[in-house]
């Protein structure tokens, strides 16, 4: 399987992670009731609806410098993948205390 998916050229990928980013762009998901909503600050509102299509997108990013031959585009890709996972965790960590206060 593993073999399967390295053989998938990394533009495909960047695409594919631009679907995901442009499907979680329309349908966030905890996020559709106004109660939960307004219980959430500017910053938790922003980070959760918008922190995880970003990261797809920044992923995609990472995925087409990384087709590219040459050596500085990788350290590119490298970069936009640090960036990519500070993103996320930034988004669980909101989620998690959003998630605690809700209980």
């Amino acid at each position: 399987m593993s073999n399967l998916l390295a053989t998938i050229p990394f533009p495909i990928w960047g695409a594919v992670s631009l679907v995901v980013a442009a499907v979680y762009s329309f349908w966030a998901p905890g996020l559709s009731a106004k109660a939960v909503v307004a219980s959430l600050s500017l910053w938790q509102y922003f980070i959760l609806r918008w922190f995880h299509p970003l990261v797809w997108v920044v992923l995609a990013a990472s995925f087409f410098f990384r087709g590219s031959s040459l050596a500085h585009r990788r350290y590119v890709a490298n970069v936009l993948a640090l960036i990519a996972l500070a993103l996320y965790v930034m988004f669980l960590l909101t989620f998690a205390i959003f998630r605690m206060r809700q209980k």
